[in-house]
């Protein structure tokens, strides 16, 4: 279904909606948008991104999601390429199951060797997980007990993630205000 058109003449990207049990999400142009679990947002975001050797940004050009349904939830792949030299395509797959549980993974492979900045999933955190407790599983195994960020720093505050793993706010506790670097 194409998306609306917002008068600058640029239609917007046509979403997918997710939903698994309590989990809810909109995908739109290979990035989640807001993720919910129990109606408490989780992540803000989350999407795959290349920064070129000068940190610019390029293209991404992405075919139609394919979308499973699973006996306790969905999977979506989508594929696409990073508008750069040597091409350099991508594979993200996102799981959703009724337990509330999340998974993405991409896979990025260039044609040949080349020089970027970064590579790899973004994620976003909420405002209402500033200060909260968070696990950060890494590549190598090693196990990181930290707290989201109150302040935002220019670099990221995690790396080399493999998962993270966190507890959704309740309906009970007080949103925490957040300020910036």
């Amino acid at each position: 279904m194409p998306g609306r058109d917002d008068g600058t003449g640029t239609a917007e990207p046509a979403a997918l909606e997710l939903r698994a049990g309590a989990l809810r999400t909109t995908l739109r142009e290979g990035r989640l948008t807001s993720v919910f679990a129990a109606g408490h947002e989780v992540w803000h975001g989350v999407h795959f991104l290349l920064r070129d050797a000068h940190w610019r940004t390029p293209a991404l050009c992405l075919g139609g999601p394919v979308r499973e349904t699973l006996v306790d939830g969905w999977r979506v792949t989508v594929r696409g390429c990073f508008e750069f030299a040597p091409a350099v395509a991508l594979r993200i797959e996102i799981e959703g199951r009724d337990d509330g549980s999340l998974s993405v993974s991409g896979e990025a492979r260039a044609e040949a060797d080349t020089d970027v900045n970064r590579l790899g999933l973004c994620l976003l955190h909420p405002l209402s997980a500033c200060g909260r407790p968070l696990e950060v599983i890494h590549d190598d195994g090693r196990r990181t007990r930290s707290t989201f960020p109150e302040l935002i720093p220019p670099w990221p505050p995690f790396t080399a993630i493999r998962a993270t793993r966190c507890r959704a706010p309740t309906a009970c506790e007080p949103a925490k205000r957040c300020g910036r670097a």
